[in-house]
């Protein structure tokens, strides 16, 4: 039978995992730096924590504006861009050293749609309506079309560089077999 010093470990250990369970679950961001293990060259752990963290809290503010958006083609074109920069996160979340490509597109391309939709939501709603207006808000309605497309093209890029990777790896395990004399193709 376990005696007194053994329920006494036994209740200081429980004591120390709630007390590190509180302390670790108050921390609001999506993910702590400590939960990436990043080995790219000019991107740390913290770097891609807060960059997902930014870009998260950045695609939570357009889709909040795409919600308050009236015309159904506007509002889609938005809903279809908040998709692809989720994507690019999850994609940058699983191969870290796509930050350094996808920089550009979580910072300029990302707040200016997110300035551009509010600005259009701003035009939209006002009761007078001339004719330069309604052609800023088609013209706005193209945009950001356009820049759907342009996210879409990034996420491609990103892709392919994974794939380049991964044929590179390939290149490298058969030039390897081969030179240790396990290829059948003999």
């Amino acid at each position: 039978m376990p005696g007194p010093l053994f329920h006494a470990a036994a209740l200081a250990c429980d004591i120390l995992f709630v007390a590190v369970w509180m302390l670790t679950a108050k921390t609001p961001q999506l993910k702590r730096a400590r939960d990436y293990s990043v080995q790219v060259t000019g991107v740390t752990p913290q770097m891609l924590a807060e960059a997902i963290d930014e870009g998260s809290k950045k695609k939570e503010r357009l889709a909040s504006l795409g919600k308050t958006i009236e015309d159904e083609f506007v509002k889609i074109t938005v809903s279809k861009i908040v998709d692809v920069i989720q994507e690019i996160l999850d994609d940058i979340e699983k191969d870290p050293k796509d930050l350094k490509l996808a920089k550009k597109f979580l910072s300029y391309y990302l707040d200016t749609t997110i300035t551009i939709t509010a600005q259009y939501i701003s035009l939209s709603q006002q009761k007078v309506r001339s004719a330069e207006m309604r052609e800023s808000l088609d013209k706005t309605g193209r945009m950001l079309e356009k820049m759907h497309h342009a996210f879409r093209q990034q996420l491609t890029h990103l892709l392919e560089d994974d794939v380049m990777d991964l044929n590179t790896e390939l290149e490298l395990l058969d030039k390897t077999i081969k030179a240790e004399g396990y290829d059948n193709e003999k």
